[in-house]
């Protein structure tokens, strides 16, 4: 069977290579390169590097980068009626033709429009500079943008999700979750239906906002431990067995401080000068 080289892709635009997407980033990062833009002179040493690591490069031109996008945009934006929009080499024009799609374009599409170009300006390191504006209930938005030398390519890497442990309490039809994270106590009540859990309500609050759980935790337990076929109760003997010892180390802490107070009674008596009894018609 055919073994395949994994790949880093790299998009080139003029005398730069960017990682085409997070994950090949991610590869960067872990080889030493956290750079989000590579320079013409600098990639026979990153192939380098990578193909010790066991990886080869491979790239494509930014131009299919930006077709696919403005192919996007085009789709979005013409959707809906009595809409136009046109491309060129460093500026989009997106426009209104009828009073009837006036609203819609200024309320949300303009603003979706305006929020995942300036993405996409970010992520590939342009500068764009946009312009708005509104006509007898028709709009206009022109768009320039250019290629920033100043301006690094912005690739967010996803963290991995922590692990997040989860209780389980099962109350009939019913039951309790929480976790824990950070600061909070996470919490969530579901009910079955069928054979599925559906939630009902959830919420959060702080480790000190919480009250003291050992009443109601002692009350499952002890629920829990009534439900053995066994007659022996063996947590509430448990539990008395506790309270024995609790109450007999209680008593003996008592007998201690009384047999130290006659102790330190009797030694207060020897330190005292024995008292000179006076009789009469004696010199003393």
């Amino acid at each position: 069977m055919e073994q395949t080289t994994p790949v880093i892709r790299l998009v080139k635009h003029k005398q730069w290579y960017i990682p085409a997407d997070a994950q090949d980033y991610q590869i960067l990062v872990n080889l030493g390169i956290p750079s989000t833009r590579i320079h013409e002179d600098q990639r026979e040493i990153v192939k380098h590097v990578a193909e010790r690591k066991g990886y080869t490069l491979r790239g494509k031109h930014f131009e299919t980068v930006l077709e696919e996008f403005t192919e996007d945009l085009y789709k979005r934006w013409m959707r809906f009626p009595h809409r136009n929009v046109k491309f060129k080499k460093s500026s989009m024009i997106f426009s209104t033709t009828d009073a009837a799609a006036f609203k819609r374009a200024r309320d949300k599409s303009v603003p979706l429009l305006t929020t995942k170009l300036q993405e996409f300006f970010q992520r590939w390191g342009f500068v764009g500079d946009f312009k708005y504006s509104e006509n007898h209930d028709k709009v206009r938005l022109v768009v320039d943008y250019n290629f920033s030398s100043f301006r690094k390519p912005v690739i967010t890497l996803k963290e991995n999700p922590k692990e997040v442990t989860k209780s389980v309490i099962n109350l009939g039809g019913n039951r309790l979750i929480f976790w824990r994270e950070d600061k909070h106590l996470h919490w969530e009540i579901e009910t079955k239906a069928a054979n599925e859990w559906r939630p009902r309500v959830k919420g959060s609050c702080l480790h000190s906002e919480m009250s003291d759980p050992t009443d109601s935790i002692i009350l499952l337990m002890r629920s829990l431990d009534e439900t053995d076929l066994s007659p022996d109760k063996s947590f509430d003997k448990q539990i008395a067995a506790a309270f024995a010892e609790r109450d007999a180390a209680v008593a003996e802490k008592l007998r201690l401080q009384e047999d130290l107070a006659k102790a330190k009674e009797r030694i207060e008596r020897l330190r005292k000068p024995n008292e000179t009894t006076n009789h009469p018609g004696t010199d003393v």
